[in-house]
């Protein structure tokens, strides 16, 4: 008798069919196989206070693994998720600043940020704990700009402007860095929202790291991070078009553009985990790429 396909074979534990039990053992592993993916390709859902700000309402995935170095042994790395009006982010208990800091940009919002007037309300995060957070006296005299990485002339109303002037969306800037070609990167970025309707941004630093040990110092008695570089990443879904810009955090006036995979080896942030195929975005040329800046904070 040919046993495979005599269909009242019974199947030794489940006691079923052979048809029966080959339909069930296919949709346990598809449906183990739809977790996976699930998994590996759209990352964390986001907080639904602020899944506006990402695309497909997907976080960047964050991989802590490249701070343990060679030495596996050292605890996770402590990690706050923040949502505010405008704004999402992740905020490094070891670095005492914001991993990423997402946003998502339309041409309504731009032109309403437009008409608000600056008010430097910089302020320590107080959903942060005072041990993990930084402090407004961190900055003072370190010859660093307060940097911010989700900028408040994207803030549409008083609220999620004062929110973008917490030291949770900021890291120590050069100062000639901040003021001149990161904020030429920052007005490109509107200038293009406002022509072309919306786009995601993800922005945020660099560090340097020796096996997992940061290698570029740090300000104030907090010891904050300073980075080494800093991100920009900018997706138009309409197009499926990104950019990349990475700029030294230095008295530089220049950018290079980098792709997400390359960014990831950076930073150890995927941060668009659910695109896939996307051609080069061209954003307007820089502007006021000349002129001086301060010394810092």
């Amino acid at each position: 008798m040919n046993w495979w396909n005599d269909k009242t074979i019974k199947f030794w534990p489940f006691g079923t069919p052979r048809q029966t039990f080959l339909y069930s053992m296919a949709v346990l592993f598809a449906f183990v196989g739809l977790i996976a993916f699930t998994h590996i390709a759209f990352g964390a859902q986001a907080p639904q206070a602020c899944e506006t700000q990402f695309y497909n309402k997907q976080m960047p995935d964050y991989d802590s693994a490249m701070w343990r170095g060679n030495d596996p042994s050292q605890p996770p790395e402590q990690v706050y998720t923040l949502c505010y009006t405008q704004i999402g982010l992740q905020n490094s208990a070891r670095t005492k600043t914001p991993l990423w800091s997402a946003e998502y940009l339309t041409s309504d919002r731009i032109k309403a940020a437009k008409l608000l007037k600056r008010k430097n309300t910089f302020h320590a995060e107080p959903l942060i704990t005072i041990q993990d957070r930084a402090v407004l006296a961190d900055y003072l005299g370190s010859g660093y700009d307060r940097g911010h990485m989700s900028p408040d002339k994207d803030q549409p109303d008083a609220l999620s402007m004062y929110e973008s002037f917490s030291l949770a969306n900021m890291v120590p800037q050069n100062p000639c860095n901040n003021e001149i070609v990161w904020a030429a990167i920052e007005e490109s970025v509107r200038n293009y929202v406002l022509t072309n309707g919306e786009v995601y941004v993800v922005t945020g630093p660099i560090f340097g790291l020796l096996n997992g040990t940061n290698t570029t110092g740090t300000i104030g008695t907090s010891k904050v991070y300073i980075p080494v570089k800093l991100f920009k990443a900018v997706y138009d879904p309409a197009k499926n078009a990104v950019i990349v810009m990475v700029t030294d955090n230095a008295n530089v006036q220049t950018y290079d553009s980098v792709t997400l995979a390359e960014l990831e080896g950076m930073t150890g942030v995927n941060v668009f985990p659910t695109i896939a195929l996307a051609i080069d975005l061209v954003l307007p040329p820089l502007h006021k790429m000349s002129g001086s800046c301060k010394k810092g904070e």
